[in-house]
C-alpha cells in the first residue's frame, strides 16, 4: 500500500484502540470486521455512475475518505489487522473482494466479509448509516460457496517479504464448482521467511446434496434470524418460507430462482432491500407484505404481473420503477405511506383497483400508453 511510517502509525494506533480488551486473534479479528462494517460507507454513487470519471477510494485513501467499495472495504482490514500483527489477506472474487485473517491461536483462517456486513451507504452525496450485520464473519468454506461473486479459490499463497511487507493472496479459478476439491488446497509458506512448506485441509464441512427448493414454510417465525444464505442450487421459494422472520435484514436470492411463493417474505419487517431474480415472472399474493423497512426493490426483466397485496404496507418505499409488467393487482402497492414515485414502463395492459390507493405521499406517476384508459 506504500504507507508512510506516519500514515503506518495512525493505522497501527486505530487498529489498537478497535481491538481494545481483545485477547485472542479471534477476537481481534472480529473487532477489526465489525469496526470496517461500521464505519465505512458503501459507494453507490461510484457503482452507478453518478460522477462519471471517478475511480473510487482504495487503500489508505478508503480509510481516510471512508467511502468505498468492497475492494476498499478488504484493503481497509488488510491495512488494520497487518498493523497489529495478524495476517490478512485479500481476497479476490468474481467482481468482489473480501478477506481472510489467521488465527495464531486456533490455527485457521477466517473467512469473512465486511462489505456485506456493513449497512452503510453513501448515495447521492449523502451518508446514511445503519447497524452493522455479524452475519458475514467466520464464514466455513461450504457457506462462501453459496454466495455471488465469491467464487472459490485454487490456492493459499503466502507471498515472500518484499520491503519490509509479507503479501498474502489467494488466487481463483474461474470454475466454481473447484471449491469442494480439497486436494487444490495448499498454503505455501515460503523459506524466506524461515518456515518450511507446509500443507493444510483446510475444508471442514462436508457438501451435501445440492438443496433445490426451500420449501413452504421452511423458516416460517425464525425471529431471530437476521440473515440468509441461499444455495445458488436454489431454483424455488416456497409458500410463507420466511413469513414473520422480524429481523431479517440480508437476503440474497440466486439468479436461478424461478418461483416465490406467495407470502414468502410477508411480516419481515427489517428488510430493507431486494433484489428478485430476472427467472421470475409473477410475484404472488402478499409477497413483501408488510414489509415496512424495505426502501428498494429491482423488479426482474421478464415481469408479466404483480399479484394482490404484493407490496403492500411498505412504508419505506419511496420510488419505484416497474418494467415491462402486464397486470398489477389489486391493492398491489396499496398503504406504502411514503411512495413519492411510480414509473411504469411499456406493456402494462392492466392496472386493478387500488393498486396504489392510499399512498399519501404519490406525486409522481408515469403511465405507458399500452394502459388503455
Amino acid at each position: 500500500y506504500n504507507l508512510t511510517e506516519e500514515q503506518s502509525e495512525e493505522l497501527a494506533a486505530a487498529a489498537e484502540e478497535a481491538t481494545a480488551g481483545c485477547s485472542t486473534d479471534y477476537a481481534k479479528i472480529k473487532a477489526i470486521y465489525e469496526y470496517a462494517a461500521q464505519t465505512l460507507y458503501y459507494d453507490y454513487d461510484l457503482v452507478h455512475g453518478v460522477n462519471p470519471g471517478a475511480h473510487g477510494n482504495y487503500g489508505y485513501d478508503a480509510w481516510t475518505t471512508k467511502i468505498t467499495i468492497c475492494a476498499g472495504y478488504a484493503d481497509v482490514c488488510v491495512m488494520l489487522l497487518n498493523s497489529i500483527d495478524i495476517p490478512c489477506m485479500y481476497v479476490r472474487g468474481q467482481a468482489h473482494a473480501f478477506n481472510a485473517a489467521w488465527d495464531e491461536q486456533n490455527k485457521r483462517w477466517i473467512f469473512f466479509d465486511s462489505t456485506w456486513g456493513s449497512r452503510n451507504r453513501y448515495e447521492n452525496g449523502v451518508k446514511t448509516s445503519k447497524p452493522y450485520v455479524t452475519f458475514y464473519f467466520d464464514l466455513s468454506e461450504s457457506r462462501i460457496a453459496t454466495l455471488n461473486n465469491h467464487e472459490f479459490y485454487e490456492k493459499l499463497c503466502m507471498i515472500p517479504e518484499v520491503d519490509g511487507n509479507i503479501r498474502y493472496a489467494l488466487h481463483c479459478p474461474n470454475d466454481v464448482d473447484k471449491w469442494a476439491d480439497t486436494e487444490l488446497w495448499e498454503v505455501y509458506v515460503d523459506s524466506q521467511i524461515n518456515r518450511d512448506i507446509e500443507t493444510d485441509e483446510l475444508l471442514t464441512d462436508v457438501l451435501e446434496a445440492p438443496v433445490c427448493a426451500i420449501e413452504k414454510l421452511a423458516f416460517k417465525d425464525c425471529e431471530n434470524t437476521t440473515g440468509v444464505l441461499i444455495p445458488k442450487s436454489v431454483t424455488s421459494i416456497g409458500e410463507s418460507a420466511f413469513e414473520g422472520c422480524s429481523s431479517l435484514m440480508d437476503v440474497d436470492i440466486p439468479k436461478g430462482v424461478t418461483s416465490i411463493g406467495k407470502n414468502a417474505f410477508k411480516g419481515c419487517s427489517s428488510l430493507t432491500d431486494i433484489e428478485i431474480p430476472d427467472g421470475v415472472t409473477s410475484i404472488k399474493e402478499d409477497t413483501f407484505m408488510n414489509c415496512g423497512s424495505l426502501e428498494s426493490v429491482t423488479f426482474p426483466e421478464k415481469l408479466t404481473d404483480i399479484e394482490f397485496r404484493a407490496f403492500y404496507e411498505c412504508s419505506s418505499l419511496m420510488s419505484i420503477t416497474i418494467p415491462e409488467v402486464e397486470t398489477i393487482d389489486n391493492c398491489a402497492f396499496s398503504k406504502c405511506g411514503g411512495l413519492t414515485t411510480v414509473t411504469i414502463t411499456e406493456g402494462l395492459t392492466s392496472l386493478r383497483n387500488g393498486a396504489f390507493s392510499s399512498c399519501s405521499s404519490l406525486t409522481d406517476v408515469t403511465l405507458p400508453d399500452s394502459l388503455a384508459v
